[in-house]
This record gives C-alpha cells, structure tokens and sequence, in this order.
C-alpha cells in the first residue's frame, strides 16, 4: 500500500518536472547559441514569450531527452536494465530524424 502511495507522488514530482523543463526550453531555445549583444537586443523587443516560430515557441531534444529518461527510469528496477532501455529508447528516438541533433548526441547514441 504504502509503495503506491510513494510511486504515485514521485510520478507528480516527474510530471512536473517534465512540464516546466519543457516551458523553460521553449522560452529560452530563441536564445541558445546567441552572443550576449543579440540575447540583449531579442529580449528587449520579444521579452520572455514564446517567440521561435511568431508567436510559437519550440522545445529542443533536451526535452525528449528527459522524457525518455523518465520512462526508462520507471521501467526498469536495476541499472543494468535502466541503461537497456535507456539505450534503446534514445536509438529508436534518433530513428524520427529529429531537427537540429547535435554531433555529439549523434555519436554518443550511436556509441
């Protein structure tokens, strides 16, 4: 009973954490890889909305990223198995073609 209980909350704590990772990676992914001068001149006239695509803001993998670990995370009970299905999430995850990987997360996937 009390294992439910505990599951349970630390599913809201994940589902939280999930939702405002994804609201401060849309917020802030205009931002990413600017220099300091244009992050000012973005910020002064967009402010802190969403602003990537008009008035849509984007989330970048970082975000899949944390939902995939998630789930391999309450799918497994052991590390052994968490890297398992760790691995074969993020493959199957690089499989959709996702915009904008990164060098490095293609090689460590791959790795």
């Amino acid at each position: 009973m009390h294992g439910n209980i505990f599951i349970k909350n630390y599913m809201k704590k994940i589902n939280k954490l999930i939702h405002y990772n994804a609201i401060g990676d849309s917020l802030l992914l205009p931002y990413e890889f600017l220099n300091k001068n244009l992050i000012k001149k973005r910020f002064s006239y967009y402010g802190l909305k969403q602003s990537l695509i008009f008035k849509y803001g984007l989330t970048s993998d970082d975000n899949d990223h944390l939902i995939i670990t998630a789930k391999a995370l309450l799918e497994t009970n052991n590390v052994e198995e968490f890297k398992k299905s760790l691995s074969n999430k993020l493959k199957l995850w690089l499989f959709s073609l996702p915009i904008g990987i990164g060098a490095t997360t293609l090689k460590s996937i791959i790795k």
